[in-house]
């Protein structure tokens, strides 16, 4: 065990025998002890270098795949024009907290439309901005017109990425909104933090100044950004909504305050697991500082309540990435060559997994009744979607 492990099961005890917490089972379980212990240093040596992950395929994939999706739908400060400003949009979803706040902040002649509704193809030229949850997002593809595709705005949280490629509309304008509407018609609350004083609300694509204008009009701050500065965002915020709410799940804690507060080295752990395996299969390098900015926003929103939600969007993509490793796993394989030519036999079975601590924190808060579906254990492997 590493001198870090040894310290964050320490911080774990010590917090558990103070609190009196639920928690306390999750310390005392001798096998998920023995993974507590190991979980931090196995899954920093199994990342691999940030210098090698170029020769991964996937990588270079997915680095191609973005800059050929984003041609011609990027717009800088530069090419902007009247005709891609804030003008009478069509919003999706006006009934709910984000869409409501659009449309109160909107244009004469904007469109409200409820959720399961059709586009209709004389709908408002501007936006069309997508209000709703994820699961209902395939529907709204398909209730719109195609001619009018390019022109759909998505505001979700989680990695939507992989679905909105399936779907075809990849390059379409999408937005990561940091900022809460504590309930319908309330005043927005700005998620500021002291590393990033701009703000942290971003857009990218065809419609990103339409948004940020009418995000102005709240005085919510928002960056119109491009799409690589908008992936590694992202993916930023998934790892921020992943790992919260996951250990919170798992240690039964009420609200992202109190994980940050008392269980930092487990989220440094469980961010470190989520960090390394996104730059093994994408072409994104992390800013330096991410665990400070995703702490920041924590304690920007400490009373944010705890709860594993849009599993399939959210933390279902780490657990694919866990399963199908496990599943692709091979005995006898080697690993690339170190500085000496050594190539050691790579693990098998759950030992391949790249993300153990995720998966542990998984099965714990399947356990304690926070995640209430079975988890897919499938030995072929877990689609993402």
């Amino acid at each position: 065990m590493t001198p870090r492990s040894a310290i964050s099961v320490l911080l774990l005890m010590a917090f558990a025998a103070k609190e009196g917490s639920a928690f306390t089972s999750f310390t005392k379980t001798p096998s998920l002890m023995a993974r507590a212990q190991n979980t931090g240093s196995a899954a920093r040596s199994r990342l691999t270098p940030s210098m090698s992950v170029w020769s991964n395929s996937k990588t270079t994939a997915d680095y191609m795949g973005n800059v050929n999706s984003r041609k011609g739908m990027d717009f800088s400060d530069n090419d902007v024009d009247e005709s891609l400003c804030d003008q009478a949009s069509t919003i999706i979803g006006a009934g709910g907290r984000i869409g409501g706040l659009l449309a109160k902040l909107g244009k004469d002649g904007d469109l409200l439309i409820g959720r399961g509704e059709k586009i209709p193809e004389d709908a408002p030229p501007g936006p069309i901005y997508v209000c709703t949850r994820n699961d209902v997002l395939k529907d709204v593809i398909d209730a719109c017109p195609e001619s009018r595709r390019e022109d759909l705005v998505f505001m979700q949280n989680g990695m939507i990425e992989i679905f909105l490629n399936k779907q075809g509309v990849g390059g379409c304008t999408q937005a990561l909104l940091y900022f809460a509407v504590p309930a319908k018609g309330a005043k927005p609350v700005d998620g500021k933090i002291p590393s990033q004083p701009e703000g942290l609300t971003c857009v990218m694509g065809k419609w990103g100044h339409a948004l940020k204008q009418r995000l102005d009009k709240a005085d919510l701050l928002c960056n119109v950004v491009q799409r690589d500065t908008f992936r590694r965002a992202m993916f930023e915020k998934l790892i921020w909504i992943s790992a919260y709410m996951l250990i919170g799940a798992a240690t039964e804690s009420e609200t992202v305050g109190r994980v940050d507060r008392f269980f930092k080295e487990l989220l440094e752990d469980l961010i470190w697991e989520m960090r390394g395996s996104i730059g093994k299969r994408t072409a994104i390098n992390f800013a330096t500082g991410l665990e400070t900015r995703l702490s920041e926003y924590a304690m920007a929103v400490e009373d944010f309540p705890i709860g594993v939600k849009e599993w399939e969007w959210r933390n279902g993509y780490f657990w694919a990435i866990s399963r199908n490793a496990i599943k692709n796993a091979r005995p006898g394989a080697l690993g690339h060559p170190d500085r000496f030519g050594k190539r050691e036999e790579l693990p098998t079975g759950e030992d391949a997994d790249p993300m153990p601590l995720h998966s542990m924190l998984c099965r714990k808060a399947k356990e304690l009744g926070a995640i209430t579906f079975e988890l897919p254990e499938d030995e072929g492997g877990v689609d993402l979607f």
